[in-house]
């Protein structure tokens, strides 16, 4: 995140995301020549992963409402993801698994009779199971649920089951002795039957290696995971070309590359281009060129880039590439606040206290500086800017009502 001014607080979302701005896209690249051979994953494939027991879970102290959502917020979110599992199946189904793991003995013996209950409930389609774990994942800020439900699938053989089953064992803290090391298996599994997203997951892994010919290896996944329409291995291909640490720096490649992801439905691929363009890198001339920024921006942005959006706002306040236009400022600033993006809200939060380009609001300008420092996460340059704000506009007055 750049100040545009010292003395601003506007800012631009820019790569280098490291929690400055809200703006983090995905970062973990050789060459595939154009005419390369693309290459179809086989979503019928069946991966073999050998059943295991379950392990007891620290789930003793936990109630079902700390694990699920309210039955009205499920049900919603049931109907959002048209699942078609009841929401009295399903909470049977979550009773009987924490009851499982509080037994006194034969905890696995139980839980392998909620395993068979899954597997019922469901007539044994895989698919289902694991959008219901992946509901689980999303809802739930404890994942033994979801890891239950993904352990279920993954060890039928259901590919997609299996990935999110390893990656939640490497990432998150579910009690499961040797987790990583099984996680790591099963990715490895899943690559030699050629599913996408495990060869992006194992180069995330083999490019923090000092070896070159596991980094060479990881470039290899990539690829082979753009061949089968991956779109973020293409977008950690225009990564690594623009960084020039694994690979030399080559900033046409990484044009390429940023293309490539687009093509296949990454907004961000967009962004990229707009953002090296704003620096000068990959133009003509080595220097900032505004108008082919500004039309990558404009396209990523209307592709639903939430950092996109931010940014094309800056560039209408500005004049950069394009006429000033405060109106779209403030139009494509909302969109981002919409989707609590702290340096918009911030930003705009600062034009309604002051009522440039729209008429003064301290209401709504405090309410989204209250929101930028909830979404700014460990982000402290953003939540001192929006607390100064904050003190500059004083204690909030109240407002009284009287009856006549």
């Amino acid at each position: 995140m750049v100040p545009t001014n010292p003395g601003q607080s506007v800012l631009m979302a820019t790569e280098q995301s490291g929690g400055g701005n809200g703006c983090n896209p995905d970062r973990s690249s050789f060459s595939v020549s154009d005419n390369a051979q693309v290459e179809k994953w086989d979503a019928s494939k069946r991966v073999k992963i050998e059943r295991s027991p379950f392990h007891k879970l620290p789930v003793a102290r936990l109630e079902t409402a700390d694990v699920v959502p309210r039955l009205s917020n499920l049900e919603k979110a049931l109907a959002m993801m048209n699942l078609q599992i009841p929401s009295e199946i399903l909470m049977q189904l979550v009773t009987q698994f924490l009851l499982a793991n509080r037994a006194r003995r034969d905890v696995h013996i139980e839980l392998e009779k909620w395993r068979q209950a899954v597997l019922d409930a469901f007539d044994g389609d895989l698919k289902e199971i694991t959008r219901t774990a992946g509901l689980f994942a999303k809802l739930s800020p404890k994942k033994f649920l979801a890891h239950a439900f993904y352990k279920v699938a993954a060890e039928e053989g259901y590919p997609n089951a299996a990935y999110q089953y390893a990656v939640i064992m490497g990432t998150s803290s579910v009690g499961v002795p040797g987790a990583i090391a099984q996680s790591l298996a099963i990715i490895k599994d899943l690559v030699a039957l050629g599913h996408p997203q495990s060869h992006v997951t194992l180069s995330d892994i083999k490019i923090q290696s000092s070896s070159k010919e596991a980094q060479r290896y990881a470039i290899e996944l990539l690829e082979r995971a753009w061949r089968l329409g991956e779109a973020a291995a293409a977008f950690r291909l225009g990564n690594l070309y623009r960084e020039g640490v694994v690979v030399e720096r080559d900033y046409a490649q990484a044009i390429v590359w940023y293309d490539r992801a687009s093509e296949k439905g990454a907004s961000e691929g967009h962004f990229m281009v707009g953002t090296m363009y704003s620096h000068g890198q990959g133009t003509a001339d080595g220097k900032p060129d505004d108008v082919a920024a500004f039309g990558r921006m404009e396209r990523a942005a209307l592709a639903g880039s939430v950092e996109a959006q931010y940014n094309l706002g800056l560039f209408y306040k500005e004049g950069k590439g394009v006429e000033k236009n405060p109106g779209l400022t403030v139009e494509y600033w909302s969109l981002a606040s919409a989707e609590r993006f702290p340096v918009a809200m911030l930003n705009l939060a600062k034009l309604l206290m002051e009522g440039e380009f729209v008429t003064k609001d301290v209401r709504r300008a405090r309410s989204l500086l209250e929101a930028a420092i909830a979404s700014s996460g460990s982000d402290q340059f953003i939540a001192k800017q929006a607390n100064m704000l904050l003190e500059k506009l004083g204690p909030e007055k109240k407002s009284w009502c009287s009856v006549m």
